[in-house]
């Protein structure tokens, strides 16, 4: 039997020179946390880009 999977990436905003509200992305990892889900991979945002990404999985239906 193979599991099967659902896959969720958020969108972590960039401010100035790349930094990001570190309060504000907590608050929604851990809101997707208690949904189930778990986070896989962050990129957070860098200098010249506009935003970071987190992947988050869980065990589909």
């Amino acid at each position: 039997m193979s599991d099967r999977w659902q896959y969720e990436i958020i969108e972590v905003k960039a401010k100035l020179w790349g930094n990001f509200d570190l309060a504000q992305a907590m608050t929604e990892f851990d809101r997707m946390g208690r949904q189930g889900w778990e986070m896989v991979s962050f990129t957070p945002p860098l200098a010249g880009m506009t935003a970071g990404f987190a992947v988050f999985k869980k065990r589909g239906a």
